[in-house]
This record gives structure tokens, sequence and C-alpha cells, in this order.
């Protein structure tokens, strides 16, 4: 075969490109492979994500132990300025930060500084409202209001999980002579409405994701009464 006429035919031949089969084939390939290395890889972003949310936990949780042995008011770490009575309801007290997705909550402004010192929120005055009762000792001093905080000064304190939790809540009680940590979180399909007298009938619970938060995060246990109240929007 003279040379002309070979490339002739091999230009012939890449011209024709792919069949319809093998086009088939090869998006049937691509489908199945997908679908093997997709879910494979939200799950192990899902983990990431769990360990960031328990860290971050971990060290509000630390930091916080370490200051109370030099707080001259240790109340401004348990005190909750949501306490009421409804009903024949009392609530749990205990100081808190919450969060979701897309704001923060602390139940104090010492809770506030310290997540600024942490780099979690970029500045404690920098809140973008007032919530609950203000809680206040002997002398008249605040130990006791919620300060809530939203993007961007709250960004790297959002929650990251998506399934595990999507939102979950670090609770500081004083039991027993000394400051304890539970934690209290939801997921979209375990999240019920309270079923206890320690929080509102209206808050949610779910102590799967609850327990799950408190194994991977440590320094505390699942809280198997507190509940959280209502998600933010964006």
């Amino acid at each position: 075969m003279k040379k002309e006429e070979y490339s002739e035919k091999c230009s012939e031949k890449k011209l024709s490109g792919f069949t319809l089969i093998e086009l088939i084939v090869v998006i049937a390939i691509i489908g199945i492979l997908a679908s093997i290395i997709v879910p494979n890889m939200i799950g192990h972003m899902e983990s990431a994500y769990n360990a960031a949310d328990a860290e971050n936990a971990r060290i509000i949780c630390s930091t916080i132990q370490a200051e109370a042995m030099y707080e001259s008011n240790f109340e401004v770490f348990t005190k909750n300025p949501w306490i009421y009575q409804v009903g024949g309801q009392q609530a749990d007290d205990h100081g808190y930060i919450y969060v979701d997705k897309n704001e923060v909550r602390v139940s104090s402004y010492r809770i506030a500084e310290l997540l600024q010192e942490q780099g979690f929120i970029t500045s404690a005055s920098q809140y973008s409202r007032h919530g609950g009762a203000v809680v206040k000792d002997e002398n008249n001093i605040e130990i006791a209001h919620e300060y809530v905080y939203r993007r961007p000064v709250c960004s790297r304190m959002l929650c990251k999980s998506n399934k595990t939790w999507y939102r979950y809540q670090v609770n500081i009680c004083y039991r027993d002579g000394t400051i304890k940590f539970t934690y209290s979180a939801v997921s979209k399909t375990g999240e019920i409405k309270n079923d206890t007298n320690m929080s509102s009938t209206n808050n949610t619970i779910d102590r799967g994701a609850s327990q799950k938060f408190a194994e991977k995060a440590g320094l505390g246990e699942a809280d198997l009464y507190t509940s959280l109240g209502d998600n933010s929007t964006p």
C-alpha cells in the first residue's frame, strides 16, 4: 500500500470518531464510576466536617475550663438568660454556645470575648442583636444576656456538618460543685419536639445526634434533656 493511501485511510479512521455504541459504553462506565466514587467522597467530607465541629467544641470547653479557675464570678459561664417558668416547666440553668449554619449565640458577653480570643468570632462587640433577659449578680453586674453573631463575624465558627448534625450547642453547667460540659445536637432526620421538662417544648431534641457529637468532642457528655431553640434563617 502506498504511503499516501495509508495516510488517507488513517485520516478517515480518525475523523470517524466514536460510534454511538462506543459513546454509550463510555458514558455508562463514567456513570458507574461516579456512583461509586461520589458517595465515598461525600462520606469522607462529612467525617471531616464532623471532626472540625468537634474540635471547635473541644477548644471552647478547654478554654472555659481554664478561664473558670481564675474568673471571680464563674456564673458568667453557667447562667441562662432564657430561664422562665410556664405551665410548670422550669428551664435547665446552663450557659451555652449555640452554633448553626448562619449564626452563633452565646449566653454571656464573657463567653463571646473568649470566642474572640480563640479566633472563632472577629469581634465580641459586633453582635447583631440581644436576646433573653439581662441576668445580673448581687452587685448589679451583668452575668448573662444572649449575644448573637452572624456571618462574616462568626464565619469560622459556623456548623460545618450537614448530615450527622446540622446545628449543635455546647452547654456549660454548674453541677456537683464544679463546671461540667454537655452537648446537644440535632440532625434533620432525627430532630423532634422536646419531650422533657428541662426546656421549652417548642424546642427540639435529637438524642442520637447528641450522643455522636459527644463521642467525637470529648470533655463532656451528651445532654439527653436540654434541647435547642429555633434554627436561624439565612
